[in-house]
């Protein structure tokens, strides 16, 4: 069965796992979820709007995709302009025109050997409290990125088995070099020691980091390359530390003098 549709098809407070046929004329809106939308038959959609956890399958071609919340994509699917606001897990090759990952603090992942092919831009709003991720969903088995000609340059990313190419130059500034990575100048931050503060929290509030042991809060949130230190001026035993953001990583985490009975929440 499937639902075919010519103009806008508001999903309002409704699960929806099926298949949907529309034009060049149709708007879906998905506010209920998760929503899956798959098996599409190589439909044409004007846009998609997941205002909800989303799974969207194969050979689909959007005008505009919009998500707001994490999102699977399938395989041989075509984007003029598309732009996610989380976690972006991708299982196939895809193309896309324009793509703005205004997801800092969570990940852009690819499966290995596959190739996003970008035709314009690749846009990134992140910043050093929570560097974009984009990488390959194993860890040093490459995946790619490719774009026929210009300059693509981001800030504020964490590259991770990302093979670059295709003839466009590609360049990270303020960004972290997460190993077997081609094609790209990474421009990296000098590493720091940085300190928690300010007892119980969220690791992506930058109020509970210092340069200093129990110094002054208000510094970036620690990167790859950065040592981590929870100390007695951590004010954290007998307290909680919640890592509420996807990508936590660093170059070394020191919880020897932080005291006892430390609740770590998250994954």
């Amino acid at each position: 069965q499937a639902i075919t549709a010519n103009s806008t098809f508001f999903l309002k407070d409704m699960y929806f796992d099926g298949t949907f046929i529309g034009s060049a004329t149709t708007d879906i809106e998905f506010d209920k979820g998760p929503a899956y939308c798959r098996n599409n038959r190589a439909s044409t959609f004007r846009s998609m709007h997941f205002s909800v956890r989303g799974y969207l399958s194969d050979s689909v071609s959007v005008n505009t995709i919009l998500a707001d919340e994490s999102i699977d994509i399938g395989n041989a699917n075509l984007f003029t302009d598309a732009e996610f606001h989380k976690d972006v897990n991708v299982s196939g090759s895809n193309s896309i025109d324009n793509l703005l990952l205004a997801n800092g603090g969570y990940n852009f992942s690819q499966a290995p050997g596959e190739t996003l092919t970008l035709g314009t831009s690749l846009q990134v709003q992140a910043d050093c409290n929570g560097l974009a991720g984009i990488r390959s969903t194993i860890a040093g088995s490459p995946t790619s990125i490719s774009m026929a000609s210009g300059n693509v340059v981001v800030d504020f990313v964490s590259l991770n088995s990302i093979a670059a190419g295709g003839g466009a130059t590609f360049t990270a500034n303020n960004s972290v070099d997460g190993g077997n990575n081609t094609g790209w100048t990474i421009n990296s931050p000098a590493p720091r020691t940085v300190y928690w503060v300010g007892g119980s929290g969220n690791w992506s509030d930058p109020a509970h980091w210092s340069l200093s042991s129990g110094g002054s809060s208000g510094a970036c949130v620690p990167a790859a390359i950065d040592q981590v230190v929870f100390d007695a001026n951590s004010g954290l035993a007998n307290g909680t530390l919640t890592l509420d953001v996807t990508n936590v990583s660093a170059a070394g985490i020191d919880f020897s003098a932080a005291g006892s009975d430390i609740t770590v929440n998250g994954s």
